[in-house]
């Protein structure tokens, strides 16, 4: 939509551009929208977390699913994922304009974002899905070792299923990212695509992921968008919104605030998204708005 089109106008001036998973979903009748409005926030996680405080998180009940945390380790130039402090005031802000409509809205922040609460989802999601937070997309590895892994290297970016490559991270990932071994019993904090493909999101109707590193900036972060698409869609979810570059935290926020204010008045996501494209345009050069898109 940031394409120019002539006359100091944009496509996003001339034209409605919808995107889809599938053609096949243009010959499907449309669908009412849903009364049920209920989010589900998390925002602000506290990535790294010491051992004791992981472990008072632990539940009885809870099943732990990672598949490879046993094996992880780190050795690239990142060691640990940086907070975002801009997401905390971000989900605080859309929840008040949930309650102000007396909409349910539920946050989960610092130690409570974990990946156990949000697998808890599964069968029961809210509407509405919104992560702010890190995403990951790891390359395609250049050389197959049909030898399989060796200690110390790191498996998911040996993986050949991008599905295994691409992901997000919540509360207590930089345990097992920096290549400390995980916690008996708990989640090591990062959640595959893979992993969101085998969750139950019948129930929702959009997710929207947003974060300054969602899709990574550059063409390995368009195939890492694509990872997170196709497993939200197996997922059951209708709608996503994904960022296709890195964007800041304040302008992230400004514009996710007034798509749910949009979105809250009555009109569609896809209605809602695009007035809120179209009322940042006004104020910004594209590289602050044009990152997201909305996918069907």
């Amino acid at each position: 939509q940031a394409w120019p089109a002539g006359d100091s106008q944009r496509l996003i001036d001339k034209y409605e551009l919808n995107q889809y998973i599938s053609t096949r979903q243009l010959a499907l009748p449309a669908e009412e929208p849903d009364s049920n409005k209920s989010i589900s926030l998390f925002g602000d996680a506290a990535f790294t977390m010491d051992s004791v405080s992981m472990v008072k998180k632990m539940k009885g009940s809870e099943k732990v699913s990672n598949i490879y945390s046993s094996e992880v380790t780190r050795s690239s130039n990142r060691d640990a994922w940086i907070s975002l402090p801009g997401t905390a005031s971000e989900i605080k802000e859309i929840q008040t304009l949930f309650d102000k409509h007396k909409i349910k809205a539920v946050s989960y922040s610092q130690q409570m974002a974990t990946e156990e609460q949000f697998k808890t989802l599964s069968g029961s999601a809210t509407a509405i899905l919104h992560l702010a937070t890190h995403g990951f997309f790891l390359p395609d590895p250049e050389k197959k070792r049909p030898g399989g892994f060796s200690a110390g290297e790191n498996v998911f970016r040996l993986a050949d299923d991008p599905m295994l490559r691409s992901g997000i991270v919540l509360a207590g990932v930089n345990r097992v990212w920096s290549g400390l071994s995980p916690i008996e019993g708990r989640e090591d904090g990062i959640i595959t695509a893979y992993e969101i493909s085998q969750l139950d999101l019948r129930n929702t109707d959009l997710v929207v992921l947003s974060a300054c590193e969602t899709a990574l900036g550059d063409i390995k972060g368009n195939e890492g968008v694509f990872g997170l698409q196709r497993a939200f869609k197996l997922a059951g979810v209708k709608s996503m919104v994904l960022s296709l570059w890195k964007v800041p935290d304040k302008e992230t926020a400004e514009l996710m605030k007034i798509f749910y204010k949009n979105y809250l008045e009555g009109n569609s996501a896809r209605e809602a998204f695009s007035m809120a494209q179209q009322e940042m345009r006004k104020r910004y050069s594209p590289y602050y708005w044009a990152a997201f898109v909305l996918i069907e």
